[in-house]
């Protein structure tokens, strides 16, 4: 597919209905704004924050923001008779590359798995750590490989390569009736061709 931004857009597209919430832990991608509220979607995004927590100070800790009780505090806020849907992670974080933890991972997807709810893991920025407090764990590491039918990781060359003008991208499912559907969609968001 032609990058991850384009995988993102047809994932949610097959994983939501019109009105469903995704949440977002901040700080994220300003871009995931126009993914989620497009028109095509018409879903709406719910942030997670943790109040009272400077996202750029030098004792931020990503994973509070995928503790369960902050996860659930902004569930909590979605309005009566919407559902919230997505929980969409990027990790390591964009902007400022904060990494999660291997545990903050694991029980931030089983939060979500019970209540009914898929996680999507965008992690662009993979090979892109540089960081001396510790090393990117995937989410697929966190999870032993065990996705489920529930857990959708995205990754693409663009970042982690210096390749801006090479869009694709790889999502990695267990669900057999996501891939089948993201697969008749794909064949309109071609990835880049040299």
């Amino acid at each position: 597919v032609a990058g991850v931004s384009a995988a993102l857009d047809l994932l949610l597209f097959c994983l939501t209905d019109e009105g469903d919430h995704v949440l977002i832990p901040c700080p994220y991608f300003p871009g995931y704004n126009g993914i989620v509220q497009s028109p095509r979607l018409q879903a709406c995004v719910t942030n997670v924050i943790v109040p009272n927590k400077d996202v750029f100070s030098d004792e931020f800790n990503a994973d509070e923001f995928l503790h369960p009780d902050n996860l659930e505090k902004s569930l909590q806020r979605i309005p009566t008779g919407k559902r919230g849907r997505v929980l969409l992670l990027t990790s390591p974080t964009n902007p400022g590359g904060a990494l999660y933890s291997k545990d903050a991972l694991f029980k931030a997807v089983q939060w979500a798995r019970t209540r009914n709810i898929e996680t999507v893991v965008d992690e662009i920025y993979a090979c892109s750590v540089h960081s001396e407090d510790g090393a990117f764990s995937s989410t697929l590491d966190s999870l032993r490989g065990d996705l489920g039918h529930d857990v959708h990781v995205l990754w693409g060359f663009s970042k982690d390569f210096a390749l801006a003008g090479w869009r694709v991208a790889a999502l990695h499912s267990h669900s057999e009736l996501l891939l089948r559907s993201f697969a008749s969609l794909a064949h309109q968001c071609e990835a880049s061709r040299c």
